[in-house]
Parts: structure tokens; sequence; C-alpha cells
């Protein structure tokens, strides 16, 4: 019986590894974005050396982000690209051992202001992406005032067109954005907890979650190697 199922499994497998594997994201640059119709970012690059050294084909499309998130829970895709954890998506998503970065979540605003205590947000707006998950502090904090943005163009719209208060986001991400249409802001010293892990996850197939796994493992090598750190310093300014 034991035999039997084996060899069902590797007939599975191997018939579905006919076609690529099917990794959905949405646009977080300089993590993942277009530039000049081309995907870049630091996580397609190490998405592809990594799946390069593994030697799996894969497709990577961009769709909004709840989207993406609807399309793991269906099993319509296979793999979801910088997506963080909670115990939501534990449900219909398997998270490896290894995450691809971690990213920081802060607070930004119009104004250099010292924000110390969450009172401080009492009678304010604080501007967020549609079907985000920050951190299980702000998540926590239901008193919070929030709007939300279909895109991180929009969020920043909401801020410098002062509909919000304040737009928290991903260091990286709003600095990015910011910079690349000559635009003012302040990063203010306050973060909700610590800096949140970002993976490669996997649909709760059978041959889904294998590949992650051996994905995971040879991404823990390569963020050893000298190219790895070559690639972050590439896109860190």
């Amino acid at each position: 019986m034991k035999k039997l199922v084996s060899l069902l499994l590797i007939f599975i497998s191997s018939s579905l590894l006919a076609r690529p594997i099917e990794v959905v994201t949405d646009q977080y640059p300089p993590y993942i974005y277009y530039e000049n119709g081309k995907l870049v970012g630091i996580q397609v690059e190490i998405l592809s050396e990594v799946m390069s050294k593994i030697k799996i084909d894969y497709t990577l499309t961009v769709y909004p982000w709840k989207r993406c998130l609807q399309l793991m829970k269906n099993q319509n895709a296979d793999l979801l690209l910088g997506v963080m954890k909670n115990s939501d998506r534990e449900e219909f998503m398997f998270f490896p051992d290894e995450e691809i970065v971690n990213v920081s979540n802060k607070l930004f605003s119009l104004t250099n202001e010292k924000i110390k205590i969450k009172s401080n947000f009492q009678s304010k707006t604080i501007g967020t992406m549609r079907g985000y998950y920050y951190s299980e502090t702000f998540m926590s904090y239901k008193f919070l005032n929030k709007m939300e943005a279909n895109s991180h163009e929009q969020l920043l719209d909401l801020l410098f067109r002062k509909r919000v208060d304040y737009i928290i986001g991903a260091e990286l991400v709003i600095r990015y954005g910011a910079r690349k249409r000559g635009l003012p802001y302040y990063g203010l010293n306050y973060e909700f907890g610590k800096s949140q892990k970002h993976y490669v996850a996997s649909s709760k197939g059978d041959l889904a979650t294998s590949i992650v796994k051996r994905f995971s493992k040879e991404l823990s090598s390569f963020k050893k190697t000298e190219r790895y750190r070559e690639l972050i310093k590439k896109y860190t300014f």
C-alpha cells in the first residue's frame, strides 16, 4: 500500500512539473516592481537566483495584494512572493523556515514630529495598504482611524494631499516612492513592533509545499554568499 501511495505521488508530481510553477505577487518597490516593462527588485532577483539553483521553472505574475491572497486560498497559484506570516494565512499557506527579507514598518509624515505613545494617534488618520498585515501590535490598535489605498502610489498621494496625517509602510518602499517623485517626507521614529519577516510561501498542495521547502533550504545558503550581498546593496540607498 505504501509503495502504491509513493508511486502515485511521484506520478502527480511529474505531471504538475510539466508546467511552470505559478508565483504571484504585488508591486512593492524596491523589492518588487516594474522598470521599463520588466519585473525587477530585491525579492525578484533573489527568487530568480534561487529558483535557478534548484532548477525550477516558474512564472511570476503581479496582481493586487488581496487577489494574490485569494488565489492562494483557492489554490489557483502555487507560491506567493513577499508575504508576512500570521495565523489566518497559515490556515491556507505553508511558510518555510527561511525568510526572503526582513522589513521594518514605520510611520511617515509631512512634519518632523516626535511620537512616543499610542495616544498620539487618537485624533489622527493613518493611511494603510488594503489587505496588508503590518504587525501584531499595529493590528491590535482598534482605535486607529485608517484610510486604505490600493497601491503605494495612492498611499503616498493620501499623505501629500493631506487626506491623512500619517502613512505606514516599509522604510525602503516609502523612501523609494517619495524620492522617485521628488516629494518631501519625514520618517518618524516610531515602529509598530519588531521588523517583519517576508517569505515565499506556498499553497497547501504537496508539490508546492515540497518546492518551497527546497527553496527555503537553498535560500539559507544563498544568503551567505557575496552575490546576495550585492543584490541587497544594488537596491539599497
